[in-house]
């Protein structure tokens, strides 16, 4: 394990340097795990939820990051910045705290506060009562793109995360939370910008905060931001690469992909809140935005998902995954992610997907091998678990009659083991232990 060190954040005169605490990074997995748990992380609302985020990730913080909770264009950036000053996110009314946000600011021992967006957000009646008790200064614009550039101005530009050896930031589409959710943990972690645009050509905030920090890397996050701004950025002699996917949820997918490749994050452990709310198109990200420093400080991914049901390209994500994952937490309660979910999610990733390696049929196990460096997964089953042949439910010595090395196999011990075999060779039968060379 390792801490990570602090960093003095620049907004004028007013701040000084924030207390912080250290934080705690697991170090990298290795091996199947087959065991899949979750831990539901929440409150009674979600400003209770981001309370109780923040005191389980941090314990004590003196100083803090304050967004709305009402409405989510200001607080996009704040992941960068609760990374920068290496603090938690709490969540507010536009006029009042919420008792759980006080409540937290108590437990946490809060002295110092940064508001994160305009007197629209947070009103200024507010921010003179946090007065009375606490250190206080305030980072916005005249809109949400300015507000996320002068988020990202308020730091040295020397402390800006490197990715290959560039300078980088991320840009997201603003007019939508999904994708700059997404990689709040990897800002946290990594303090890289989140800067953000619209669908036409790069804005005039974000240029002016990549120039005056002179990235010289842009991450562009999901599809919608079009290509004209890879056209501008060319123009800047800034290079660019595009995560994406489908819809929002894959996006997130592909940004754990991203998370896991380039930068390193752990691969046993993984976060799940809600991408959307079915009501509100306004709503949704509360959680996983006082979630993204929660991943942020695990160096871990951050998955989001339909509150009801889970989202096809995060169970996809989860199983391919299985093989390392071993713990996930549940960021926000059931109206967010719902049991149902929970469930599934688990089941996903209990589930090891891979071919046939090794077979022993004396101890009754088969080794499953992944590819691409994963490691390999061995199997042990018994006359008690579920068994299918190609769909067919079968008997263990039915299962044990068609397999072969070289066939793929779907194991899942969610709700008792479940050994599910393609059968590449249905003619082929194995009796005795076999090694694929």
């Amino acid at each position: 394990m390792h801490s990570k060190q602090g960093r003095r954040m620049r907004a004028g005169a007013a701040l000084g340097a924030v207390a912080l605490v250290a934080l705690l990074v697991p170090g990298p997995s290795a091996g199947a795990t087959g065991g899949f748990t979750t831990t539901r992380i929440a409150g009674s609302s979600r400003y209770a939820t981001a309370a109780q985020i923040a005191i389980d990730s941090y314990g004590k913080a003196s100083g803090i990051i304050l967004a709305t909770g009402e409405t989510f264009p200001d607080a996009l950036a704040a992941s960068f910045l609760a990374g920068y000053v290496n603090s938690p996110i709490l969540l507010t009314q536009r006029t009042s705290l919420p008792q759980a946000t006080q409540a937290a600011f108590d437990t946490l021992g809060v002295k110092e506060v940064v508001i994160l967006g305009g007197t629209a957000a947070i009103s200024s009646e507010l921010e003179s009562k946090l007065k009375e008790t606490y250190s206080v200064v305030r980072l916005s614009g005249q809109d949400r793109f300015a507000t996320a550039a002068n988020v990202a101005l308020a730091v040295n530009s020397g402390d800006i995360g490197e990715l290959d050896g560039h300078r980088t930031a991320f840009l997201t589409y603003g007019y939508g939370f999904a994708d700059a959710l997404a990689v709040g943990p990897l800002a946290f972690a990594g303090r890289y910008p989140i800067l953000l645009n619209g669908q036409g050509a790069l804005g005039t905030p974000a240029k002016v905060a990549l120039q005056r920090l002179e990235i010289t890397h842009v991450v562009i996050v999901g599809g919608i931001i079009s290509k004209q701004v890879e056209d501008d950025l060319t123009q800047m002699s800034i290079t660019f690469e595009r995560v994406q996917g489908a819809d929002r949820f894959a996006t997130a997918a592909a940004v754990a992909d991203f998370a896991l490749t380039r930068l390193h994050f752990i691969n046993d452990h993984v976060n799940l809140a809600r991408g959307v709310d079915p009501t509100n198109p306004e709503l949704g990200f509360a959680d996983a935005l006082a979630g993204s420093v929660h991943a942020g400080v695990e160096h871990a991914p951050l998955l989001l998902t339909h509150p009801t049901e889970l989202s096809k390209a995060t169970l996809a994500w989860l199983e391919k995954n299985a093989p390392t994952l071993a713990t996930g937490d549940i960021l926000g309660g059931e109206s967010a992610v719902s049991k149902t979910v929970q469930s599934e999610a688990t089941a996903a990733a209990r589930r090891a997907a891979g071919t046939v390696f090794e077979i022993d049929q004396a101890k009754h196990t088969y080794t499953l091998a992944f590819g691409d460096g994963d490691p390999n997964t061995v199997v042990t089953y018994a006359a008690g678990d579920t068994f299918l042949v190609d769909g067919a439910i079968a008997t263990m010595s039915q299962f044990e009659s068609a397999i072969t090395v070289g066939d793929r196999v779907r194991f899942t011990t969610a709700g008792g083991a479940r050994h599910a075999l393609t059968n590449t060779d249905p003619g082929a039968t194995t009796t005795t232990s076999t090694t694929a060379p």
